[in-house]
């Protein structure tokens, strides 16, 4: 048989195979491609391959989005249900776009709709924010772990929205000039598309973290709810930070045993915010690193409490006539400015009588409202001398005290 013969029989063979044996050839070379690259990574030889050992591939960059039991390393099965979910386009539906800020900067996104999504009907958005390792990429979506949990179809179903998934350039991190041009595409794109401008929430992973703090601090009336993991803030000046986010309902994450971000940061962030009279919630998982993402946005719950929240408006009235006629000059001298100012006083319910305080016992909901739109007096100054309840005597009291009594009406002057 001549060689031109032989080469024919072979190509007839394979050429005659059935599709059951061509699609099982194809799983055997995707198994036998899955084990090359785990024996290859697998230098210690313990069946697992660990955080360090992915250095330098580019399962690193997903490390603890396969990392699904997450105990701190890769297991072959892992790996294959990571492959097998990529060619399944877990982040399908997505559109890349760029976008080009107030300044000329570009920041690249990509964003998903909602299905299903009716006539007139207003949807919530949520901004995910990647971590280092999705600065840059052509393929961004799927580095940070909130939009591959979004985007399934159970969750799409359960939790309408639109999912915005910005990311930043390879030299660049969530602050500064990338956090002002996201602030820009948020509300352009709550112009052109039916976003409910009351339920717009921000998440993110790490840096993304720090861009989640870094956003509602540029910008704290814009958001209904924040969900930073793993991310601190970069304000130094703590009391400053938090009183300007107080009124942002906020939901941290972090693992006790972080190697990257110190979980002391995100105790401080939560104090600061409890001394500013907020009502954080926050979350500490013990005996887990830097991978506090994969617990977070797994956990069903974190999305439901974010949905539940909306956006407190402060609300502007309109000057008065009189108003009007104070600020254009007309009034006459007689004319008395009236504040717009309510007082509220409640009997036998103290400071820390209200969840807005931290108290976990009760519920107080209206209370609770009101106090995100109030301001809070925190340098109050009593007489010296005696209470306004007027518990003191009158032969008690200096000249000057009887006289502050008298002018509050709380007693009679001699």
């Amino acid at each position: 048989m001549s060689i031109s013969n032989t080469f024919l029989i072979v190509i007839l063979s394979a050429a005659m195979c059935s599709p059951a044996e061509a699609q099982g050839a194809g799983k055997g070379s995707k198994k036998r491609a899955v084990s090359t690259l785990f024996k290859r990574l697998d230098t210690d030889k313990d069946g697992k391959i660990s955080a360090k050992e992915a250095e330098g591939n580019r399962l690193a960059r997903t490390f603890g989005e396969l990392d699904r039991d997450n105990d701190g390393f890769l297991s072959r099965k892992e790996i294959a249900a990571g492959r097998k979910q990529r060619r399944g386009g877990r982040s399908s539906g997505f559109r890349n776009s760029v976008f080009q800020g107030p300044d000329g900067r570009t920041l690249r996104y990509a964003l998903l709709k909602p299905t299903g999504l009716e006539q007139g009907k207003r949807m919530p958005l949520v901004v995910a924010l990647h971590g280092v390792g999705g600065r840059g990429k052509d393929k961004w979506v799927g580095n940070c772990f909130a939009n591959g949990v979004l985007a399934k179809a159970a969750m799409r179903k359960k939790f309408p929205c639109f999912v915005l998934a910005p990311t930043v350039k390879k030299t660049e991190k969530w602050g500064g000039d990338p956090i002002v041009d996201l602030i820009a595409l948020i509300e352009k794109l709550s112009k052109d598309l039916p976003i409910d401008a009351d339920r717009i929430y921000i998440t993110g992973q790490s840096m993304g973290g720090a861009g989640t703090y870094a956003a509602i601090f540029v910008k704290p009336d814009l958001f209904a709810a924040a969900v930073p993991v793993c991310g601190r803030s970069s304000v130094e000046d703590g009391v400053g930070f938090a009183k300007k986010i107080v009124r942002v309902p906020i939901w941290s994450f972090c693992g006790d045993r972080d190697a990257r971000v110190r979980v002391e940061s995100n105790r401080e962030i939560f104090k600061a915010l409890k001394n500013a009279g907020g009502s954080p919630k926050y979350t500490e998982y013990p005996k887990v690193g830097h991978n506090a993402w994969t617990p977070t946005y797994n956990n069903e719950a974190v999305w439901t409490w974010m949905f539940e929240q909306k956006r407190i408006r402060i609300q502007k009235r309109l000057p008065s006539e009189g108003q009007k006629k104070m600020a254009t000059g007309e009034a006459n001298s007689t004319a008395v400015r009236r504040p717009n100012v309510i007082l509220v006083m409640t009997d036998d319910q103290g400071y820390g009588d209200l969840v807005f305080h931290g108290n976990t016992m009760i519920n107080t909901p209206n209370m609770d409202a009101l106090a995100r739109q109030s301001a809070r007096l925190t340098d109050v100054h009593v007489d010296p001398i005696c209470s306004l309840a007027g518990v003191c005597t009158d032969q008690e009291m200096t000249p000057e005290s009887r006289r502050f009594h008298a002018g509050s009406r709380i007693i009679e002057a001699p």
